[in-house]
């Protein structure tokens, strides 16, 4: 059976950080890199990436609702896109978002 690997894409390289079918089986998963905090997200048989900080306050992402490929910050309800990280709310910003 082959496994699939979900892998960052890092200095125009990937790096592996999970296996698919773990983040599927959370629905989510934080793993780290040198220089990030990512959360990995389930949805609609795809994985994505953000950095793990809300860029509203800075508050954890990788425990938010995710429905339909939004994440939902769980503090104060920031709204982020997963395909892009851009944010849903005018007084959010953007969260960084990575190849995955």
């Amino acid at each position: 059976m082959i496994q699939k690997f979900t892998a960052l894409i890092h200095k125009d390289k990937y790096i592996r950080v999970a296996k698919f079918a773990d983040v599927q089986a959370a629905g989510s998963l934080l793993v780290r890199t040198e220089k990030h905090t990512i959360a990995l997200f389930y949805s609609h048989n795809k994985v994505y990436a953000i950095d793990n900080r809300c860029p509203h306050m800075g508050f954890s992402l990788h425990r938010s609702t995710c429905q339909n490929g939004i994440v939902t910050c769980p503090w104060h309800y920031a709204r982020f896109d997963l395909a892009s990280g851009g944010t849903f709310d005018s007084w959010a910003d953007d969260v960084p978002s990575f190849g995955v």
